[in-house]
């Protein structure tokens, strides 16, 4: 019960409700969050050992610390939790071309591409202020779809760094991705089976994912990439074959790729019935992401951009 109700009533308390609304930016959200995670964990030990004045600022420290240096190596984690390697020009001519394009008619700086060693067809953007994005792709991604269909992802991609949806949920996964990663760098870790780091993790993770979760950003950005490459029915085609071809998340997966589940084009794997805390943590994180059924039935029914 901690574990799903502890992000939630932190959440609405302490971020949501009390924040007026010209600070109720995502990425200053996902600060406070920060904070309150860090403070509370301070609370909790100072009342074990005595001494919670001191261990609480410590907590407060801490969580600033955290912060920056989460957002320091925020895009750096995710292309190294998926193993990708920066993609140059002259080995992929074409899909280089594509991203040019797409770019200049959003208006954006066009980002670098990294390629993921996985056949599972899907890709994600990461993005950092002051700095280029970056775009991943995966092998399976130009091995699987069509040509248009390749398009459409990468117009997905561009989409979310013109909207600055891409900002927000890169610093989320690093947020929520790094301690897990730090914690259990492998899904058959002794380490994250314990109670007491299911405890740790779980709400941290839970509340990061719980701020950033925002349907409609989503939907906007497949609206968007549907005007960028002209066509609303291959983004909806090229989805489609993404969720056909992705796996079933199961207890073998490691726990970074769950914190990650924003930044890519949709979800690396798919929720099973697993009943185990990995499994059920994203689920509970997707919960206000549109399935993809609802995504597509969005781009048919509403073939408008409202970015």
């Amino acid at each position: 019960m901690f574990v799903g109700l502890g992000p939630w009533v932190i959440y609405f308390l302490m971020i949501d409700s009390l924040l007026p609304p010209k600070h109720k930016t995502l990425p200053f959200k996902l600060f406070l969050g920060t904070l309150a995670i860090w403070v509370v964990l301070g609370l909790i030990v100072g009342v074990l050992i005595r001494a919670v004045l001191v261990v609480t600022t410590l907590g407060l420290v801490g969580g600033i610390i955290y912060w920056f240096l989460a957002n320091a190596a925020s895009e750096k984690f995710v292309v190294d939790v998926h193993q990708g390697e920066l993609l140059e020009m002259n080995q992929a001519p074409r899909l280089y071309e594509t991203v040019q394009e797409l770019s200049e008619l959003a208006g954006i700086e066009p980002p670098f591409i990294y390629v993921l060693p996985t056949k599972i067809p899907n890709a994600f953007v990461v993005s950092r202020r002051g700095r280029s994005s970056i775009i991943g792709v995966t092998t399976g991604l130009t091995a699987e779809l069509e040509r248009d269909e390749v398009q459409a992802v990468m117009a997905i991609m561009v989409a979310r760094i013109a909207s600055g949806s891409a900002l927000a949920w890169t610093i989320a996964s690093a947020l929520s991705g790094i301690p897990l990663q730090i914690a259990a760098p492998s899904a058959t870790s002794d380490l994250v089976r314990q109670s007491p780091i299911r405890i740790l993790l779980c709400p941290g993770f839970l509340l990061y994912n719980k701020i950033v979760s925002d349907s409609t950003a989503v939907t906007d950005c497949d609206s968007f990439a549907g005007v960028l490459i002209g066509s609303h029915e291959v983004v909806a085609k090229a989805l489609k074959k993404l969720a056909n071809c992705r796996p079933v998340l199961n207890s073998s997966v490691s726990p970074s790729y769950a914190a990650t589940a924003q930044v890519f084009a949709l979800p690396f794997y798919s929720p099973a019935s697993e009943n185990d805390w990995q499994t059920n943590a994203l689920k509970e994180a997707a919960r206000d992401v549109p399935s993809i059924d609802d995504r597509i039935a969005n781009l048919t029914a509403d073939p408008t951009a409202v970015i």
